[in-house]
């Protein structure tokens, strides 16, 4: 064939023939037949039929955030927060690796916090994640002459040691049914918030 020769195109000049792997070959992709209940056997989930409906929105932006979240689940993690900060401070260390706790620690004026308190700094968290800053302090600095920022309107609900300490306590799950003694226990942590 010369170089002159141009062959027809159609639309399947493109079309590689398909991938055979040699038998001695580790990279090919391995043929594993399917596992029993799943591959071919398929099940379809069969879903009653419903009128659509347009249910109307609360008057209030918190009650819509907390249909999403509820309050009895913050009660919850308010309560494991609690339990978690006051065995920490009681048993004088700072978190779960035994870190002993310094005489000059917040947490020793750890109060407990309420319900409203866990809606506010989970506020904060949201609004943080959405409106970035360099650090997190540049988020409770207020603007001056020649250092013009944002003044953000969180501020006035948290102070940012309080945001802080509420941050390394919180706990979305009950710490006394979790042992991080061993680091093989780690990815129980994860599987700890039943709720």
């Amino acid at each position: 064939m010369s170089s002159q020769e141009i062959h027809i195109i159609d639309n399947h000049s493109f079309d590689s023939p398909p991938f055979t792997a040699a038998a001695n070959d580790p990279t090919g992709a391995p043929d594993i037949p399917p596992e029993e209940g799943r591959g071919d056997d398929f099940q379809p989930f069969n879903l009653e039929y419903r009128d659509f409906q347009i249910n109307p929105l609360p008057q209030q932006p918190l009650e819509l955030f907390q249909l999403f979240v509820p309050i009895s689940l913050v009660q919850s993690w308010v309560g494991y927060t609690d339990n978690w900060a006051f065995f920490c401070a009681d048993n004088g260390v700072k978190d779960s690796w035994n870190t002993p706790l310094s005489d000059h620690s917040r947490l020793h004026a750890w109060e407990g916090i309420s319900t409203a308190t866990a809606y506010v700094w989970l506020g904060i968290l949201i609004y943080l994640g959405i409106h970035r800053e360099i650090s997190l302090e540049d988020h409770w600095k207020a603007p001056s002459l020649g250092d013009q920022r944002p003044l953000h309107p969180f501020t006035k609900f948290m102070p940012l040691q309080k945001f802080e300490l509420i941050t390394r306590y919180f706990r979305t799950f009950d710490h006394t049914n979790l042992d991080v003694s061993d680091e093989r226990d780690l990815p129980k942590t994860f599987q700890a918030a039943e709720e």
